[in-house]
């Protein structure tokens, strides 16, 4: 954007619209997107046949908890483009939302749900069971990491609290 064209405002007109605030909505709506994308995977293995099937993040609650929790950071963000303003209303609000959404969506790798089909009753049988993440994991977690680089500039750009200023 050139130094003569103006910048776009916000509905509120309270100013402009920072590009990294529009960007954080979108984030937003990607990691909404993210979550019923393919995010567990699994393949059962009986012999020499064998099955692959996917669920999406609402089959487990860390899966679920992040994308939800980076899409509410988005939505606080979303909040003050349209002029509201109060304390929770704020950046340092939506880093700690987006810290959160990056432990949880650590935790959906590392905590795999039986209902992906490798419960116990399948291991009982005989079944060999492999887990894994699909596309849905590993972009929502890059939305979720670039959600929070963004919440952080925008959060020390802002005059941010001692402890993210320090």
């Amino acid at each position: 954007m050139s130094e003569r064209e103006p910048r776009p405002q916000d509905s509120s007109g309270a100013g402009p619209a920072d590009r990294f605030d529009i960007a954080l909505v979108g984030l937003g709506v990607m990691a909404l997107l993210c979550s019923v994308l393919p995010y567990y995977t699994s393949e059962i293995t009986v012999g020499e046949a064998s099955t692959t099937g996917a669920s999406s993040a609402w089959h487990g609650f860390y899966g679920w908890t992040s994308l939800l929790l980076a899409a509410v950071g988005s939505m606080v963000v979303a909040l003050r483009l349209q002029g509201v303003r109060n304390r929770w209303v704020d950046f340092p609000t939506v880093v700690a939302l987006y810290a959160v959404a990056l432990f949880e969506a650590v935790a959906a790798l590392v905590v795999v749900p039986d209902s992906v089909g490798c419960g116990d009753a399948a291991l009982l049988a005989g079944l060999t069971c492999t887990t894994g993440h699909g596309i849905g994991a590993w972009l929502g977690l890059l939305v979720i990491v670039c959600g929070l680089a963004l919440a952080v500039v925008r959060a020390l750009g802002k005059g941010a609290p001692t402890f993210l200023s320090h």
